[in-house]
């Protein structure tokens, strides 16, 4: 299980779990997974969670060509999948297509679920390059580009031909050049915003390159 965390334009958390659940054989340890995640959930009340990946379980008639009636395991490795979305109150989303296949048995085990956030439904494609095959289909999904895109930055000013900087005379006049920019720079500031630190950064660098063009 990996999970990471990113922010939304509007400040938000969107916490994002790569899950790959025990098989149907390991139910106990299917319970101790589900029970972890449903904690974290719990710990970030009204924040954004998306679940994805190979769930080991399935929805009803998301399984085929199994032997009926299926082994006691796989029926209950489903109907935890389904007791877990209804305590955490997630809402699935499952592919169109199955997700894993073996032989003549194919089944929707791979799905997301999502909290506080509109899922669309995933997409399942299976690889065939050979050394990459594998049982289960890789699954991908999309976020709302208004919600996630980044922010347009400012085209940066060209330098003009009158710009440019001649490094030996510069080499020789490094230490008056520190002493002119020194008290020109913004102050350090404990500042967490991305766009801002971009600003003050852009700014530092256009009072160090006039700075140059001054010697």
């Amino acid at each position: 299980m990996v999970a990471i965390t990113t922010k939304s334009k509007n400040g938000g958390n969107l916490h994002v779990i790569n899950l790959y659940q025990f098989t149907a054989n390991d139910g106990g340890q299917q319970d101790v997974v589900w029970g972890l995640i449903n904690s974290c959930i719990n710990r970030h009340p009204g924040e954004q969670v998306i679940l994805i990946r190979d769930m080991n379980g399935s929805t009803p008639g998301g399984r085929h060509n199994y032997a009926h009636p299926m082994e006691k395991n796989i029926v209950e490795a489903d109907d935890q999948l389904t007791k877990f979305c209804a305590d955490s109150k997630g809402t699935m989303s499952s592919p169109t297509e199955n997700t894993w296949k073996r032989g003549d048995k194919c089944a929707k085990l791979d799905h997301g679920i999502s909290w506080n956030i509109h899922f669309p439904s995933p997409r399942a494609v299976f690889n065939d390059v050979a050394h990459q095959r594998f049982d289960h289909a890789i699954l991908s999904f999309s976020l709302p580009a208004e919600e996630f895109s980044k922010k347009p930055q400012p085209a940066r000013r060209q330098l003009a031909p009158t710009d440019r900087i001649d490094a030996v005379l510069f080499q020789n006049h490094l230490r008056a050049w520190q002493d002119a920019v020194q008290d020109k720079m913004l102050p350090a500031a404990e500042e967490n915003d991305g766009d801002m630190l971009m600003v003050m950064q852009r700014a530092d660098q256009e009072v160090m390159k006039d700075e140059v063009l001054k010697l």
